[in-house]
């Protein structure tokens, strides 16, 4: 925790952001949708300004949850393993395809469809809207577990110094769309940074796309994406308990569309 990451410049950063969750409530969908969404968005709100903001996904991960097949109440969705992979969840493709389909009727595996029914998240006005200025795909990340998280924690590369011919996509197919997103070569000019012993009342505010940036970043232009991992971390303790936490995925839409250049 040497710097003070900035979510315009490197495309991710760290606040403080208590919850009234306890640990259990978490894989339980009733709560996560009255209590923990709401909280999500009320941040979001406030660290963007963005007139739109809308929880769309999440994902609960543990490694020891993936392999007892753990599944979330309520919802039947499964625990995932930690993602040992540098990527970019949406591409200059899947950003605005992802946009335009919350816009319409929700899918069989979309999590709006639990939470509202048939509705679509978006109204036509927002995702036009979206489209004209400006919208931003952003991820609350954050441990769950009591306990300091120390296993698998998620590394980012700074947006400044990201080179757009990194950048490899690949796609995935899911049963009711296909998505996109971006693989990475090394660069030895990305930098890197993590949060050790990050605690529940800590979140990560992540980066997945901003249709404000210049693809790829680079010093001096709005940050569109951090590049993202989970990484075995050598400085863990052998006893530390097993990573436990929540990615949650939202929409925001503004009023305005700023410039690329910061």
């Amino acid at each position: 925790r040497l710097t003070n990451p900035n979510l315009d410049v490197d495309g991710f950063e760290l606040r403080r952001f208590p919850t009234t969750m306890g640990h259990l409530d978490f894989f339980d969908e009733k709560p996560l949708f009255s209590s923990y969404f709401p909280e999500c968005e009320r941040l979001i709100k406030e660290a963007t300004g963005a007139k739109v903001v809308r929880v769309f996904d999440y994902n609960v991960r543990s490694q020891g949850g993936k392999l007892e097949k753990k599944e979330i109440k309520g919802g039947g969705v499964q625990v995932q393993s930690p993602a040992h992979i540098v990527h970019n969840d949406y591409t200059q493709t899947s950003g605005p395809a992802r946009l335009r389909q919350l816009g319409n009727k929700p899918t069989m595996n979309d999590v709006s469809r639990r939470m509202r029914g048939e509705a679509p998240l978006l109204t036509q006005e927002e995702v036009e809207l979206g489209l004209k200025n400006r919208f931003m795909i952003i991820n609350v990340w954050r441990s769950i577990r009591p306990e300091p998280c120390e296993v698998y924690p998620l590394a980012l590369a700074s947006a400044s110094t990201l080179d757009p011919n990194d950048l490899c996509v690949f796609e995935i197919r899911y049963a009711d769309r296909v998505g996109e997103n971006y693989f990475a070569a090394h660069n030895p000019q990305h930098r890197w940074q993590y949060f050790p012993r990050m605690t529940p009342d800590e979140a990560i505010l992540l980066k997945q796309w901003d249709s404000a940036g210049a693809l790829g970043g680079g010093a001096g232009t709005t940050s569109t994406f951090s590049l993202h991992s989970a990484f075995a971390d050598p400085s863990a303790s052998p006893e530390a308990a097993d990573r436990q936490s929540i990615e949650t995925r939202l929409i925001c839409i503004f009023d305005d569309a700023p410039s690329s250049k910061l």
